[in-house]
């Protein structure tokens, strides 16, 4: 009987492009009780994230540590490892675009499962994200105990909604560590602890000098569907410039779509009962995916801004040229990374010279991180 190495290389090549290009598994169907979707799911503690929260409302699977398909290949023998390296190169942005599905369960939780991931590397083409909204709010009674209660759509004074931080963990992540499990540095616990001691430090010196956020109390954020909050002094301090950036994993496109539940009756759809305060539920009530759609652009476009959240858009901007957002397959909106950041100014509310010369050298740092990375970096 022939062997697979016997084949004619065109044939082979055939084969393992196919093979590399293939998705890993289906989604997980949505068709499920939420214990059932979140079923052998953890959070990852490592690498260290910036985020004010949402780590534990994160659930991947764990088998998700070894994803690519061009793995198994390389591994069979020297020969057919040499021919999958070049096949992939051959390949290219193909072989470097990835799809991820993320589950929202109940409001509350996030859960993404890596689909299609053919090869690992720094500079990913294309991340294709579909998002789908499963279960409600109003069948959680007493489900999510262990979990603060800053979760899906609840708002805090001076944070914005919880769920914007969570779905920010999933895309901080990314960039530290990629589609992978765990990965730990034996310093990552102790430089976190420094770095921290060190922001609140400086917090406190401007806050002595009065040089941050003259005439500016800290925010109290409207309800789940109004506005995005004017994040506050304790979130800028918080996040003042991080430098670990782990991986420093970089994305071209970023496609997000927003799928909406089938055979589900429009008039179930409404605003998230997780920021309400109110305890009247609505029996059947499903989260408006419109709603969703609207709510990622808000807050995508609020990050960008380095307002008072200041520095959390940093990494955006390091490691990203572009976000499509699309609704059941429907282009939404198309934000310019790259044109953002060639327009961004400080704002005038931090015009002292430490935060302007700050800033000043974190943008050309990220010129040339951008460029490094492949990603475009448009003149003035």
């Amino acid at each position: 009987m022939p062997s697979f190495m016997s084949l004619p290389l065109e044939l082979r090549d055939e084969i393992c492009t196919y093979v590399i290009l293939a998705p890993k598994r289906p989604p997980p169907s949505i068709n499920q009780t939420s214990e059932q979707i979140l079923q052998n799911r953890q959070t990852y503690r490592e690498p260290a994230l910036h985020s004010l929260g949402g780590r534990d409302l994160v659930k991947y699977l764990p088998e998700d540590e070894f994803v690519t398909t061009s793995t198994p290949l390389m591994l069979v023998s020297r020969q057919l490892h040499a021919e999958t390296v070049a096949n992939v190169e051959r390949l290219g942005a193909e072989a470097h675009s990835y799809d991820l599905d993320i589950i929202l369960v109940d409001e509350t939780l996030l859960c993404p499962t890596w689909i299609r991931v053919p090869a690992l590397t720094t500079r990913v083409n294309r991340v294709n994200v579909t998002l789908r909204i499963a279960g409600s709010y109003a069948e959680i009674s007493g489900k999510y105990e262990g979990y603060s209660s800053y979760r899906g759509f609840v708002v805090a004074s001076g944070m914005g909604p919880a769920m914007a931080w969570t779905l920010y963990c999933v895309f901080e992540r990314f960039f530290k560590a990629g589609p992978v499990g765990n990965i730990k540095s034996e310093a990552d616990e102790a430089r976190a602890k420094v770095q921290l001691r060190s922001r609140i430090k400086r917090f406190m010196k401007r806050i002595f000098r009065g040089d941050l956020g003259r005439g500016k109390d800290i925010d109290t954020a409207s309800n789940a569907s109004g506005d995005a909050p004017d994040y506050s002094m304790i979130s800028y301090a918080q996040s003042h410039p991080y430098p670990d950036r782990g991986r420093g994993i970089s994305i071209k496109s970023l496609n997000i779509n927003v799928e909406t539940p089938s055979g589900i009756d429009q008039s179930r759809f409404g605003e998230p009962l997780s920021g309400v305060s109110t305890q009247d539920f609505i029996e059947d009530h499903v989260l408006d995916p419109d709603y969703l759609t609207n709510f990622i652009w808000r807050y995508l476009t609020q990050t960008l801004t380095l307002y008072d959240n200041a520095w959390y858009g940093s990494s955006l901007y390091e490691f990203l040229d572009e976000v499509v957002l699309r609704k059941d397959g429907e282009d939404f909106k198309r934000l310019d990374a790259a044109l953002s950041f060639r327009d961004l100014k400080l704002p005038n509310d931090f015009e002292s010279g430490d935060t302007r010369d700050t800033f000043n050298e974190w943008k050309r740092t990220c010129a040339k991180k951008r460029r490094r990375a492949g990603l475009r970096v448009l003149k003035d």
